[in-house]
């Protein structure tokens, strides 16, 4: 009888540590996720997803400026391209403005109204020259001039308190001359938390043009200025 007693103790014991060692290889797995995508999130075009791109996301906000001028050391294909660029999840979809016209976004890439596609990538140096496209973009441009149509150079930034994906042109060096900004945040709509889409300039951060979920919100809130957005005397 006492052995039976302490087998059913035992079994006990060992089912109760089974059962704290799930739990902790669940809380494990979702706050190791958690890392990736808040890495994945903010991490500009040199460092990837692991140990040194979380320790350098976290220092984002203490010199955004600074870290955020670097470029990727990392030599691509014969255009410069090394691989596409990550737009985070949560900003992806149709988003409608005020006329209607729909911009999607996807994984690597955006479209208007259905029309055009235009990919976006992480740029580094050309396979076998040791120069970025737009140290040799004249030899680039003749040599591939259908290359880069529909293909841009995405990079992120910190500008006025916003992060913001900033798709240019990828034999430009500045991203900012020819660059075109935006990024998506949660703002109180209809009642309710919702995502926005917004059209920001690139070198002050102000807002250009927003966008929303639907038509009917599109149309509701087109002309709205939220309170915690600078605006642009653009925006109307």
């Amino acid at each position: 009888m006492k052995q039976r007693k302490f087998l059913a103790l035992l079994c006990i014991v060992v089912l109760a540590i089974s059962s704290i060692g799930m739990e902790n290889i669940v809380v494990s797995k979702t706050v190791q996720a958690a890392k990736e995508e808040y890495v994945s999130i903010f991490n500009t075009d040199n460092y990837d997803t692991n140990k040194k791109g979380l320790t350098y996301a976290t220092k984002v906000s203490k010199d955004k400026v600074k870290t955020n001028q670097k470029h990727s050391t990392v030599v691509g294909n014969k255009y410069g391209f090394v691989k596409p660029f990550n737009i985070p999840k949560s900003w992806r979809g149709n988003w409608y403005d005020k006329n209607g016209l729909a911009q999607k976004l996807t994984a690597n890439a955006y479209n208007i109204e259905g029309i055009i596609t235009n990919r976006i990538w992480i740029v580094g140096k050309v396979k076998g020259t040791n120069k970025y496209p737009w140290q040799i973009a004249d030899r680039l441009n003749k040599k591939y001039p259908r290359a880069y149509i529909h293909d841009a150079r995405g990079t992120w930034r910190y500008v006025s308190g916003l992060n913001l994906i900033i798709t240019s042109p990828v034999t430009e060096k500045s991203v900012i001359k020819d660059g075109f900004a935006f990024t998506c945040h949660k703002e109180q709509v209809s009642g309710e938390v919702q995502s926005v889409y917004f059209d920001v300039n690139a070198k002050t951060g102000k807002v250009k043009d927003q966008l929303f979920k639907t038509k009917q919100l599109a149309k509701e809130y087109a002309h709205h200025k939220f309170s915690d957005m600078h605006y642009s005397s653009k925006f109307k």
